[in-house]
């Protein structure tokens, strides 16, 4: 079996991950904008630390990037992104809504197979 290198990830990845919020963005039911306090603080902490995601995740974060476009890259490290659900507002001050990235991939169901098995008593012979 053959690892595809841009999907690894090691533990310092992995963590500088979680340090800018990225496991937040795992709500489902979560909407979020440009102007979105998680996704501001997220880019403020990114672009404070550009030098440091550059050297550990090799991505280049600019000044002028938007939250959204920073939460995106961030998110294409995992082959995830944020989906577009559309522009809201009145005319003047329409802003562009994201959904929050589904992890749908069945894990829920192996999950709970394994706790229904573990629950049970188990036959000693």
């Amino acid at each position: 079996m053959e690892l595809n290198p841009k999907c690894y990830l090691d533990l310092n990845h992995a963590r500088m991950l979680e340090i800018l919020g990225i496991p937040k963005l795992f709500d489902s039911e979560a909407k979020f904008s440009s102007s979105s306090e998680l996704l501001v603080t997220m880019a403020q902490l990114a672009k404070q630390n550009a030098w440091e995601i550059k050297t550990v995740l090799g991505l280049t974060i600019n000044q002028q990037d938007t939250p959204i476009a920073i939460a995106q890259m961030l998110l294409g490290l995992l082959g995830l992104k944020l989906s577009y659900l559309g522009r809201f507002g009145s005319r003047g001050a329409r802003e562009r809504f994201y959904g929050g990235v589904a992890l749908d991939d069945g894990r829920e169901k192996v999950f709970e197979v394994w706790l229904s098995r573990d629950s049970q008593p188990s036959e000693v012979a």
